[in-house]
């Protein structure tokens, strides 16, 4: 989970080094980071899911089924990463709350990669037992 929780924080430097990034280098290039960012975090994420899936069940699960739900798992991870992400920071919750809005944002990040990871999990099972299974 540790893993997981730092892939959160990979995007802050960037967006810290954004004013630096673009008087010197141009804003094409710091889209151009941020792709690369978003392409590494993903990727980064399906090999931190692959041994969880493949080694953590119960029965022998073909690599196929692995893959496809280790790819919707890291995928809808990165998305919720980066619309979590955009909601910090736009709308600042943990303001009116003070130092238990910060507790609250924790939990809210915790209770999201529990109900993904949940999501893969399912969506493994019902991919191998309608798609390869059979």
């Amino acid at each position: 989970m540790h893993f997981l929780y730092s892939l959160h924080c990979c995007p802050a430097p960037i967006g810290l080094a954004n004013d630096w990034f673009i008087h010197y280098f141009g804003f094409e290039n710091l889209v151009a980071a941020n792709i690369i960012n978003i392409v590494i975090g993903f990727i980064v994420t399906l090999y931190l899911f692959e041994p969880m899936f493949k080694i953590l069940p119960d029965i022998e699960l073909e690599w196929k089924s692995v893959w496809a739900g280790v790819a919707v798992t890291s995928a809808l991870f990165t998305l919720g990463k980066y619309i979590l992400t955009f909601y910090f920071e736009n709308f600042n919750p943990s303001s009116s709350f003070g130092a238990a809005g910060t507790a609250i944002l924790l939990l809210l990040w915790i209770n999201y990669t529990c109900q993904i990871i949940f999501f893969g999990v399912e969506f493994t099972k019902v991919y191998a037992k309608r798609w390869i299974m059979n």
